[in-house]
């Protein structure tokens, strides 16, 4: 079965680990200048007031944005691919992997549409205006929990691979356990308006951000390295 794989399409899975943040980091933070978040004890008008002074800044980083939501299935088909490899079949895991990147990319990509709706018609009321920012923020922070599959599953794999040179070494099983814990204080957000567990506080905004962007490069390593591994056993076999 591994003589025929692809290679140059589990590399574009692979690439996907960095074109997923990439994009978004290009979209949500730089164009629409989402970093730092609306407060949420912003008012109608104070939200209204921000819409109206980046609208095009946010349109063009929202559609961006949703372009690399899009890029978390070529990832998790990659990522599923090589836990298929582990399971010795396409079993539980890698089914809950498939079903984990599309939770991650729904995950970033419905926050943008709330966003690009509530700057569709400013003539609409505030009030409503707000309430699609609160549904954009509020799945865009709190909505975390959909992205656990993914780094569960990875765990999971690790600790079973008992190959010499396994795709996730059990230390990045590891990793992904912790990441699980310092994402948890996101749930918070929805108890919170100030402070550290708000959606944009310490813990719950900044903290989680920077562990969730650091997991991705790391995944891409390994990712990449897998392939190239996998691609240089097939030019063997084929020789």
């Amino acid at each position: 079965m591994d003589n025929k794989v692809n290679t140059k399409v589990l590399m574009f899975g692979a690439w996907g680990a960095l074109l997923y943040p990439g994009l978004l980091i290009l979209g949500w933070l730089w164009l629409a200048g989402f970093v730092p978040p609306i407060a949420p004890t912003a008012s109608a008008k104070e939200i209204v007031d921000i819409y109206q002074h980046h609208a095009v800044g946010i349109r063009a980083g929202m559609v961006i944005t949703m372009f690399g939501a899009v890029m978390a299935m070529p990832l998790g088909a990659t990522v599923a691919y090589f836990v298929s490899r582990i399971e010795g079949f396409f079993g539980p895991l890698s089914i809950l992997q498939v079903m984990g990147a599309v939770g991650m990319a729904v995950l970033t990509f419905y926050p943008p549409m709330w966003w690009l709706i509530s700057v569709y018609r400013p003539e609409r009321s505030a009030e409503l205006t707000q309430t699609l920012c609160d549904a954009g923020w509020l799945q865009w922070v709190g909505g975390l929990t959909i992205y656990y599959p993914t780094i569960i599953v990875i765990a999971v794999a690790s600790f079973l691979d008992k190959s010499p040179e396994p795709v996730f070494p059990r230390w990045f099983g590891y990793a992904n356990i912790w990441l699980v814990i310092l994402l948890l204080p996101g749930q918070m957000i929805f108890f919170f308006k100030t402070g550290p567990l708000a959606w944009n506080g310490l813990i719950a905004f900044y903290l989680a951000f920077l562990v969730f962007a650091m997991w991705f490069p790391v995944a891409f390593y390994l990712l990449r390295k897998a392939v190239l591994r996998l691609e240089a056993a097939q030019q063997v076999l084929a020789s």
